[in-house]
């Protein structure tokens, strides 16, 4: 019981602390109202480059380290793994995406997200079964996406090598 407070606590303070970074977010009835920073601020070239790099379809593999049910590492690696992002703001800082991982060419995991981008460049991730990935580190261009995702409880660390396969 001790643990799993510790642990809900560790989480919230972690959530908390990330999403006060941003300032183009503001809350109207308890719910996030995104707000884009007015053309010509600074946040503008930021900004273009998550619209025009990030959207699309992105292959590669995955490598996943997490602590299973049972309190015992876990690692997996997934040849054949396929991220896609679809934006639902003209800037592109947000929207919804899917994850797909493959095994002998079955799909053997897919997965709904909701992802953001704040304006310290950090990529968010929210998945539907509530899990939240963070990743402070990656590499992103108009062909190679490669990065590595913390899940904000510090129990799932993956890491992709993905290529565009598709622009939206």
């Amino acid at each position: 019981m001790c643990r799993t407070a510790l642990l809900i606590l560790t989480s919230f303070l972690v959530f908390t602390s990330l999403g006060c970074e941003r300032e183009d977010l503001h809350y109207d009835d308890g719910k996030e109202v995104n707000q884009d920073p007015p053309a010509g601020s600074e946040d503008d070239d930021m900004l273009g480059r998550v619209a025009r790099l990030l959207p699309g379809e992105w292959k590669g593999s995955a490598k996943m380290d997490f602590i299973d049910n049972d309190n015992q590492w876990k690692h997996n690696r997934y040849d054949e793994v396929t991220l896609s992002f679809s934006p639902i703001t003209t800037r592109g800082m947000e929207g919804d995406g899917s994850e797909s991982d493959y095994e002998g060419g079955k799909r053997v995991w897919k997965m709904a997200f909701k992802w953001q981008v704040d304006t310290s460049d950090v990529i968010h991730l929210t998945y539907a079964d509530g899990r939240r990935m963070v990743s402070t580190s990656y590499n992103l261009d108009d062909n190679v996406f490669n990065a590595r995702f913390v899940s904000t409880d510090q129990l799932e660390t993956d890491e992709y090598s993905l290529t565009r396969s598709s622009q939206p």
